[in-house]
């Protein structure tokens, strides 16, 4: 019987830090897909006015990016920097994952992880409901890394660096 895998990593990061990936959080989603298609129809259906078609092109990029997202981000933080500052406890199991923040612990069973992507400086966990979570490559110490990618590759689509 095979053991069950347990990853712990314990991280705190900055609003910085997290305002960093905001965007890629975003980048390739259905809904962000979806409105940056339409703000490109819009863009040309606008083509005899120049300032229209130019600001269409420019929002269909931003929202494609996922670039759109960051000042809404970064009020929500700052409203909320103890939140956001505070020390993230991470479990990763064959169950999920559970994250225990100051607000209180979420468990993310890996049916609701549509995609981890894997970042030059951090796991972007992507979940059903259009949200997701960073987690940072330097938290997980040791064989933890590996372990983790191999976790969840096995669960769910994996994107490596």
């Amino acid at each position: 019987m095979a053991t069950e895998t347990k990853i712990q990593a314990r991280y705190q990061g900055t609003i910085g830090d997290q305002l960093r990936h905001v965007p890629a959080l975003n980048r390739g989603t259905p809904s962000s897909l979806l409105l940056s298609g339409a703000a490109l129809v819009l863009a040309i259906l606008s083509l005899p006015y120049v300032y229209f078609t130019i600001f269409g092109v420019i929002l269909s990029a931003l929202i494609l990016s996922g670039y759109y997202l960051v000042p809404f981000a970064w009020w929500s933080m700052r409203r909320n920097k103890w939140l956001f500052e505070a020390p993230v406890d991470l479990t990763a199991t064959d169950a999920g994952l559970e994250i225990a923040t100051a607000a209180g612990v979420r468990k993310v069973p890996w049916e609701v992880v549509t995609q981890v992507r894997e970042m030059k400086q951090v796991f972007a966990v992507m979940l059903r409901s259009g949200g997701g979570y960073c987690i940072p490559k330097s938290a997980l110490k040791g064989d933890d890394l590996s372990d983790f990618r191999e976790l969840a590759a096995d669960k769910v689509p994996f994107r490596g660096a």
